[in-house]
């Protein structure tokens, strides 16, 4: 990165190195000769710091030309060469990951970081699914390129995650069910004030405790809480000494 570049060295501009010939290079060496900046112009300038290698050894390399629509011959500076030999790791998973990535149009950086997580596990099994192919010397047309891959592989996901024509949909509700977390906690169902002529018929309305829980009182106009219900009506109604809602609930015919 030319931010990088430490301020006392001094290096061409971009514009002005632009003009000059493709494979032209520019070098500087620090003062103890133990550090070397090279310039190399491709494409476009490309910057390389390296302790070991500097313009003195240098080869040629082909290059595609747009504006000729052929290969050329370019002039080539060692670390160049040595770069190229040996890239691998971030840089090569970063160079890949241009080819054909999965963004969303979306400022949300939480969605970013999961699009690319899934891309950088995309690239490194297919860098993977690679290496393997050529130790069993498959041959390189028969190797997929990252883009079938890809589409191999999701169109692999659709094809698992499809519904058996067999399968009931009694057996799909058990599948999710099974997915469910168990921890979930169940919604309460609230048991219905029962019917007027349910209310009023004297019969097997008796008073119970739990002890276990309390639940506010069914009876209308009474918000306390107790821990008392009614066997037939199965409600909780207050039934203490200054507060009978159990008896006032089924006299009431209002």
């Amino acid at each position: 990165m030319r931010n990088r570049i430490p301020r006392d060295c001094i290096l061409k501009e971009e514009r002005l190195f632009n003009k000059e010939p493709r494979g032209s290079t520019e070098v500087k060496v620090r003062e103890d000769e133990k550090l070397a900046i090279t310039m190399w112009l491709d494409n476009k300038p490309v910057l390389m710091m390296s302790s070991c290698y500097c313009d003195d050894n240098h080869d040629e390399c082909k290059r595609w030309s747009k504006k000729e629509r052929r290969y050329e011959t370019v002039r080539r500076p060692e670390v160049i060469k040595m770069y190229n030999q040996n890239i691998g790791g971030v840089d090569l998973a970063d160079r890949m990951l241009a080819v054909c990535p999965s963004r969303n149009r979306t400022k949300k950086w939480t969605i970013r970081v999961i699009s690319h997580l899934f891309d950088l596990c995309v690239v490194n099994s297919w860098l993977q699914y690679r290496v393997e192919e050529t130790k069993k010397r498959s041959l390189k047309k028969n190797i997929m390129q990252l883009r079938h891959y890809k589409l191999e592989l999701g169109n692999k996901l659709i094809r698992d995650g499809d519904i058996d024509d067999d399968q009931t949909d009694d057996d799909i509700t058990e599948d999710y069910e099974e997915l469910e977390p168990k921890h979930k906690k169940r919604k309460v169902l609230v048991k219905p004030v029962p019917t007027l002529e349910c209310r009023l018929n004297k019969a097997a309305h008796l008073p119970d405790f739990n002890v276990l829980k309390q639940h506010r009182c069914r009876r209308s106009g009474c918000d306390k809480k107790t821990t008392v219900f009614c066997k037939k009506c199965e409600i909780f109604l207050c039934f203490v000494p200054n507060r009978n809602c159990f008896t006032l609930f089924h006299e009431d015919d209002s």
